[in-house]
């Protein structure tokens, strides 16, 4: 049949039916989400002796020590650039989470400690922070002859080596410390 639109007696073409367009690849797949480390909780603690140190007890620990070691560790913290709410449970005891004299009934030493909410990597980078300076003895008003543990809070594994009088006497004993180290809870902070 000729085609009614055309002018020549020729049957008409019709246009061939559009090809789809080739298929796009796929887009590339994004890459793996970083992997973040998961928080776990630690432990800083101190153990200070009543021996060789004056007014030490529960009252003063809450009242004087646990303050200062907070501020400390909060200020540190803050130079890391993280928040010192990842210190758990500091309102319990006046900064610390904990504060037990042993034996009960008059303490002969007096343990009080600070939990943390943080990555391994955080957690490792905030304890050798404080466990290499002297700064954390003075403004955190550590008494002389205390021990500071940096351990795991579950397991109560050591993640560095406890800071002792052995290990920093010029810090942390008596005959040698006593410029950094405090002998009485009620002597005021040295850098206020």
């Amino acid at each position: 049949l000729p085609c009614w639109r055309c002018l020549h007696p020729r049957p008409c073409r019709r246009a061939p039916p559009p090809h789809p367009p080739p298929p796009r690849p796929p887009p590339p797949s994004p890459p793996p989400p970083a992997k973040s480390e998961a928080k776990q909780y630690y432990q800083l603690w101190a153990d200070a002796p009543a021996d060789g140190n004056s007014n030490l007890n529960l009252y003063t620990t809450y009242g004087v020590l646990c303050p200062y070691l907070y501020l400390r560790v909060a200020a540190v913290l803050r130079t890391q650039g993280l928040d010192e709410s990842r210190i758990v449970n500091a309102r319990n005891n006046n900064g610390c989470a904990s504060i037990q004299g042993f034996p009960s009934s008059r303490p002969t030493r007096v343990e009080y400690k600070i939990y943390l909410q943080l990555t391994p990597s955080e957690w490792g980078a905030l304890a050798g922070a404080l466990r290499s300076s002297a700064v954390t003895v003075d403004d955190g008003h550590v008494m002389c002859g205390s021990t500071l543990y940096f351990q795991e809070y579950d397991t109560g594994a050591n993640t560095l080596p406890p800071l002792t009088p052995a290990v920093q006497p010029q810090w942390l004993s008596h005959a040698k410390g006593s410029n950094v180290c405090y002998t009485n809870a009620y002597t005021r902070i040295r850098n206020a």
